[in-house]
């Protein structure tokens, strides 16, 4: 595999990789944390970061 072609699956595997993680932070905000985080801090700021 020439350096370019392993440059771009490179770069086409760490862009999937985090469209899958900010997939899974947004129902993981939206279902799994508790109620009492909703419309805390951490609920407030947890998809940015996790972006």
């Amino acid at each position: 595999m020439s350096p370019r072609a392993r440059h771009i699956c490179y770069f086409l595997d760490y862009g999937a990789l985090s469209l899958y993680s900010l997939g899974c932070a947004f129902p993981y905000a939206a279902y799994s944390m508790p109620a009492s985080w909703l419309h805390g801090r951490l609920h407030q700021f947890f998809v940015p970061a996790a972006a």
